[in-house]
């Protein structure tokens, strides 16, 4: 998880709580309509996102 996580925005020069999982600390989040890690390469561009959270804001969600 952290290299998912804290890894990478302290990799990009962000300050905690960037890339921390805790409550309280703003969130940016994609709910996938399938699973990424478990779809075949070609079969990724099918994928539909459900819902979108920016800075702990839902900014999109479909049915």
């Amino acid at each position: 998880m952290h290299g998912f996580t804290v890894a990478p925005a302290r990799a990009a020069g962000l300050a905690a709580p960037t890339g921390t999982l805790r409550p309280g600390a703003p969130a940016d989040l994609v709910a996938w309509s399938g699973d990424p890690w478990r779809v075949p390469a070609t079969e990724l561009g099918a994928l539909r996102a459900l819902t979108t959270a920016v800075g702990g804001v839902v900014r999109r969600t479909t049915a």
